[in-house]
């Protein structure tokens, strides 16, 4: 007899001495695959799990010949013979004082008789094992949580791209309801974007409930933002009425039958019950497969559907062409100027040194760029915009588009002297150099500590300071009240590499105390960069600290920084400098983040160093009635006494003529 040998079931083609798959699988399998195994249908006559079998006997087992009341005589009569010996086993044996009395009370019957009602007793005992084995089953799967895996996807210029991010784990009990599993859910996704380095760049999209839109596998979600072919949509379309054929009870296996011949469109879902292996006459009288109907409406929305995908795909997108469609150029509508350069050579302890070039460069730069600066109107005509203290225009040399800058903006708006302007200008180049020097320590001790950052940099390569050659070395001077035309207002200019910027790309992390400018838009990013803040003061020994730092994404997901300032601890770095002032006030208001315990960013944090003191060098030597030594943590006890500048022991920090002396530790940038 063809039995099972792990659960002793019996199958009537199962081979003699093997088990069913069943047994088979669940004998190495884990709880949870164990829970998967015991949720799918095994067919009574093979002993062959099946995904979607929809009822007892698979298509092999009906192409055999085979039914359903083989298996359940077979299977209740074998099932059955240990529960009849032991019932015989456990009912008391009469003896001879009794005998009389019970064959009284028991009446001999007749031998068909007897055997009827013990089958019908043994086959109701059956019937109550097998389904307290069922409830037992469904109480243990219904204490079991259900477990999610979150994969996130981001539609970028009508594609799904799945974003290179692990995927989010996730569990809820099964007594949970459905919005309150949604809500845990968008929380724990929320939670691994905003860990993820891969998309600390990417802006965080909504979480909310509220914002959210529900879809199952059946929609045409993904097929309408990427707008993929008709054919795909066919593709799928046959797969739909694929699953409805093997929903019909007519073909069980899961090999297609060849004599079905209406068409698969015209059939809805047939909706038919579980048939277990104790049916009874009862039940397959209710199992009629209902009449097929015809129905055209779901053709009428496919074609509809297909036809708005193929407009939104063959619809191009209008060319913008840069040409202007002059048709002759007599008169030009640039200005050419000569100019010298200077660029700031960065040595490997951190030494800046400025190198003047004597070899003549051209410039050229649109005419008339000073007509917009005044109306407004955003970047038009050469002109790109201002700031508080500088004027941006757009500028081109062999190498390429640079954007240009001058005192101006809101400060000095009026003007002010060339020998100023380019005083602070240089200053404005050694300050982007020295800020990427030490984002590049930074970098350096990230891949110290296998710690992940994005791309990230300052626009420093490519930098330089321009020094205009007149040809009669005496700019014409302007007359009282008369307008300014020159499309070069001072003799000097600072040049950097040309970033196309759009309103509200701009994005300013810290500020120039160094504390995070983002509180409400706050995120991995910011941690990162306020962490390289902390690092500038940790390399530096304390002395130096950058802030004041702001960029934008480019569109291959780089972050580029720029126009940072830097603080130094005697304060004489450039005007804007504020000294210890600001990093007291880092020190008093900085939280260390998860990135500053990754990189080991210890020594500047309130816990373990103490504030210093407020008060300024220039104040002291303007005070020579103070007397008492301001406190100073080591090794910087030598650089501030409070009562002289000669305890000041550290090299200058630049070997030009006009040099700060302030120190220079190994950490700075190169683009500071």
């Amino acid at each position: 007899m063809p039995v099972c040998s792990g659960c002793n079931i019996f199958f009537p083609r199962l081979s003699s001495g093997t088990e069913c798959s069943h047994c088979t699988k669940l004998r190495n399998a884990s709880e949870s695959e164990s829970q998967v195994i015991m949720g799918k249908c095994i067919c009574c006559g093979c002993g062959i799990l099946y995904k979607n079998l929809t009822s007892s006997l698979c298509g092999s087992c009906l192409a055999a010949g085979l039914t359903i009341e083989d298996t359940l005589e077979e299977d209740v009569g074998h099932q059955y013979t240990e529960d009849v010996e032991s019932v015989e086993q456990d009912l008391p044996k009469p003896t001879l004082v009794d005998a009389t009395v019970h064959r009284l009370q028991n009446p001999q019957q007749n031998a068909n008789l007897q055997k009827g009602s013990n089958y019908r007793s043994l086959k109701q005992a059956a019937h109550k094992n097998v389904a307290k084995k069922h409830l037992s089953q469904s109480e243990s799967t219904d204490m079991s949580d259900i477990s999610f895996l979150i994969y996130m996807l981001s539609c970028h210029k009508g594609r799904v791209q799945k974003l290179s991010m692990m995927a989010v784990r996730f569990s809820a009990p099964t007594n949970m309801k459905l919005e309150e599993a949604i809500k845990q859910m968008l929380l724990h996704a929320k939670e691994g974007f905003h860990t993820s380095p891969a998309t600390g760049q990417l802006k965080c999209p909504s979480f909310n409930l509220e914002d959210s839109h529900a879809q199952t596998e059946d929609n045409d979600s993904e097929e309408e933002c990427s707008g993929t072919q008709p054919s795909k949509h066919k593709k799928k379309t046959s797969m739909q009425s694929n699953k409805r054929r093997k929903s019909s009870p007519i073909s069980d296996s899961d090999v297609p039958l060849s004599n079905v011949e209406e068409p698969e469109s015209e059939l809805e879902p047939i909706a038919v019950k579980r048939v277990t292996r104790s049916i009874t006459a009862h039940q397959k009288s209710l199992i009629v497969p209902k009449p097929p109907k015809l129905t055209e409406e779901p053709k009428k929305i496919t074609n509809t559907a297909s036809k708005n995908c193929e407009t939104a795909v063959t619809e191009p997108v209008t060319f913008l062409t840069p040409y202007h469609g002059h048709h002759m150029f007599d008169q030009s509508g640039y200005d050419t100027y000569n100019f010298r350069r200077t660029q700031c050579i960065v040595t490997p302890d951190g030494e800046i040194l400025l190198a003047h070039s004597q070899a003549k460069e051209v410039l050229v730069i649109h005419k008339g760029w000073t007509d917009f600066h005044t109306k407004g109107l955003g970047p038009m005509g050469g002109y790109l915009g201002k700031g508080t203290r500088k004027w941006a225009f757009k500028g081109y040399t062999v190498e390429g588009p640079l954007a240009l800058f001058h005192l101006g903006g809101l400060f000095y708006f009026s003007g002010v002297l060339d020998r100023f302007n380019r005083s602070v200008l240089e200053d404005e180049l050694r300050s982007l150099v020295k800020a990427q020097y030490h984002l590049n320590i930074f970098h350096m001790r990230a891949k110290h500590y296998n710690v992940a950052l994005p791309r990230l940099r300052y626009n420093a390569e490519g930098a330089f300071l321009g020094d205009v050659v007149f040809k009669d070395e005496n700019p014409p001077v302007l007359s009282f009240s008369s307008p300014d035309t020159r499309t070069m207002l001072y003799d000097a200019f600072l040049a950097a590499p040309y970033l196309e910027i759009k309103p509200g790309d701009e994005l300013r992390f810290t500020d120039k105390y160094g504390t995070p400018a983002r509180d409400d838009k706050a995120n991995e990013i910011d941690d990162m960069l306020a962490a390289f803040t902390h690092s500038s003061l940790v390399d530096s020994d304390h002395t130096v600290i950058i802030t004041d730092i702001q960029g934008i994404y480019c569109k291959d997901g780089e972050l580029i920084l720029y126009d940072p300032q830097v603080h130094t601890i005697l304060g004489n770095w450039d005007e804007n400098d504020e000294g210890w002032k600001i990093i007291n006030r880092f020190l008093q208001g900085h939280k260390c983040s998860e990135y500053c315990h990754k990189l080991k960013l210890v020594g500047a944090s309130p816990e373990s160093l103490e504030p210093r003191p407020l008060q300024h060098r220039k104040e002291a030597l303007e005070n020579p009635q103070i007397t008492q030594k301001c406190p100073m943590l080591p090794p910087l006890h030598s650089i501030y006494t409070g009562l002289s500048p000669s305890a000041c022991t550290l090299p200058p920090i630049m070997t030009t003529t006009r040099q700060a002396n302030g120190p220079l530790c190994i950490g700075f940038s190169p683009t500071k």
